[in-house]
């Protein structure tokens, strides 16, 4: 996929519950009786609670990648600001990284991406209320959904000396129910035939997903952990806009493919720690890659 700076405006639904309030008919007793009152009607459950957490940083510990990603809230909930900070493993000295900001419209997010003294400008179009449609100054990107699940991505890039565009990276996925079990990304040549073909499977464990199975399926990354902690700066406010995700947070994948005309395997795997509210407050992601073992950890903390 085109190299991109990314976003993140997420919240984790955990519950939801009903109140119910009743009040009780009054009686009296004496030579006079009082006719009992007519009972009240006890009142209509209340709508249910939506509990939210909402994230406030991650953080990620490497073996060459140390950094923070820290998220700014409006009143209404929505993010206004992500930025990242890299932060030295041996002197604990940070600095600053990319920064975000983010304006909301009824059809579409538009994000003002700042490193150092650059400012890009990316925008999600949105219909009827998922994204559809990535675009910054390097291409573009298009969602496709059935049955209100991600079917498809497809990435084009602009041809730096033509000025066309050009299919970068297509994504096809393959549901079982409500996870998606396979998925498979190439390219095209002139010819419209696949190229680069990857191969991926996804085995779930009982993690409940929420947004942030965004994270693993789109961001950073993109389709693949470990994600890039700093590129989710870039899309945040649209982590609960891809439509349908995956119910449960993937526990292992295995990428194929072949290099030099031999068969590479990866496979990643990834432990969750929850909190009393479920909500994941830490990720342990190990990749093996032949005799190649690296593994990363990944903070969550939530407000």
């Amino acid at each position: 996929m085109k190299t991109k700076f990314m976003s993140v405006s997420m919240s984790l639904l955990i519950a939801g519950f009903t109140l119910c309030a009743c009040t009780e008919g009054l009686g009296g007793v004496g030579d006079n009786p009082i006719t009992p009152e007519t009972p009240t009607t006890p009142d209509e459950p209340e709508t249910p609670t939506e509990i939210k957490g909402i994230l406030s940083e991650i953080s990620v510990e490497s073996e060459g990648n140390n950094g923070v990603l820290a998220f700014t809230y409006g009143d209404d909930g929505k993010v206004t600001k992500a930025a990242y900070k890299s932060v030295d493993r041996f002197t604990g000295d940070s600095y600053e990284g990319l920064s975000c900001t983010f304006t909301y419209e009824t059809d579409k997010i538009t994000v003002k991406a700042k490193r150092d003294d650059n400012v890009e400008t990316k925008v999600y179009t949105l219909t009827d209320g998922v994204v559809t449609k990535y675009a910054d100054d390097y291409g573009y990107d298009e969602f496709t959904y059935k049955d209100g699940k991600l079917i498809g991505f497809k990435a084009w890039e602009k041809n730096e000396e033509s000025g066309e565009m050009e299919t970068d990276e297509l994504f096809d996925f393959s549901w079982n129910e409500n996870v998606i079990a396979s998925y498979e990304r190439y390219e095209l040549n002139d010819q419209e035939e696949k190229e680069d073909v990857n191969n991926y499977t996804v085995t779930y464990g009982t993690v409940k997903a929420g947004v942030l199975a965004n994270i693993f399926f789109y961001g950073g990354g993109v389709f693949e952990l470990p994600f890039y902690v700093e590129d989710l700066a870039e899309s945040a406010p649209i982590f609960d806009k891809l439509g349908a995700m995956p119910e449960y947070l993937p526990e292992k994948l295995v990428r194929t493919w072949k290099e030099e005309g031999n068969d590479v395997t990866r496979t990643i795997t990834a432990k969750y720690t929850l909190d009393s509210n479920n909500l994941v407050t830490k990720v342990v992601v190990k990749v093996v890659e032949g005799e190649n073992t690296e593994e990363t950890t990944y903070n969550l903390k939530w407000k």
